[in-house]
């Protein structure tokens, strides 16, 4: 068709001034857009899960077995822990002696579901036996008890929970252990362990004896149990497990047959937990 007089041609675009070229159509400048836009959220999701790539394609933890300690194992993987001086010298006295858990060390490696499960947990019933190794001052062991907990009330019947005291930072942890394991001696001693927990006080004997009166406990009592010979046979044994199991720090905890230290995620609890549900009930061997 051509263009006669009173007819106008329409209007041809301006060239690109950084290429001389025609502009590039709407059309195309969308489609131009959205492939950048697609590559830099497949970046972004590679940067971002890059580091999850070994978890995501992984079969499954790995496992390790704990030499003379049948049928344990350690996880060869570790959560968030604390740990402090007496981590790094747990076998070592001031005094240059051997303390007095070192004598708890054949007992426990010649029995440890008895030392480390308790009765109910070594009864090899349903529940999966969850022992735990703690310390009132450490940060971490409150995420993986939260941990525990959450999962025993999602999960009712699934595991039993059994706690062991591992006081490794200092002279409060101390303290506070002994503490614990006296009032366990009264009757009344959760409500002491739930104000203590959740008071955040620095652990000394006076701030004990204020919280045992406090829930109706014996402060007398709870005194000369803190320095008697129940409450000293408990921390030795749980300080020769965490030994045999080589936990230098805190937490520490034992899943059935599975070893690991730190808190680590829900996720891998879980995980854990279901796998050694399908193994089923524990058995030492002595």
């Amino acid at each position: 068709m051509g263009f006669g007089l009173g007819m106008h041609r329409p209007p041809i675009p301006p060239p690109d001034a950084a290429t001389d070229r025609p502009p590039v159509p709407p059309a195309r400048k969308w489609r131009r857009r959205a492939v950048l836009a697609s590559g830099a959220a497949a970046l972004f999701l590679w940067v971002r899960y890059l580091p999850k790539l070994p978890e995501i394609f992984a079969s499954g933890p790995e496992y390790h077995a704990i030499p003379g300690l049948a049928p344990f194992r350690s996880l060869d993987a570790q959560g968030s822990v604390t740990a402090g001086g007496g981590g790094a010298l747990i076998g070592i006295e001031p005094t240059g002696e051997a303390p007095s858990w070192h004598a708890w060390v054949p007992r426990v490696t010649a029995d440890p579901c008895r030392y480390l499960f308790g009765a109910e947990g070594a009864a090899g019933g349903a529940a999966v036996p969850v022992a735990y190794f703690t310390d009132y001052q450490c940060p971490n062991c409150r995420l993986l008890e939260a941990r525990l907990a959450d999962y025993a009330k999602d999960h009712p019947g699934r595991i039993v929970l059994i706690r062991h005291e591992l006081p490794l930072l200092g002279p409060s942890s101390v303290i506070a252990a002994r503490a614990v394991l006296a009032a366990r001696l009264q009757a009344g001693s959760a409500a002491f362990e739930r104000r203590l927990m959740q008071g955040r006080v620095v652990a000394s004997r006076p701030a004990m004896m204020a919280i045992a009166d406090s829930v109706g406990l014996d402060p007398a009592r709870l005194a000369r149990d803190m320095q008697g010979q129940a409450v000293q046979d408990v921390l030795d044994r749980d300080r020769a497990l965490a030994a045999v199991f080589g936990f230098f720090a805190t937490p520490g905890c034992v899943i059935g047959r599975t070893a690991f230290l730190g808190a680590v995620d829900a996720r891998l609890l879980g995980r854990l937990i279901d796998a050694e549900a399908a193994l089923g009930p524990v058995r030492c061997k002595t």
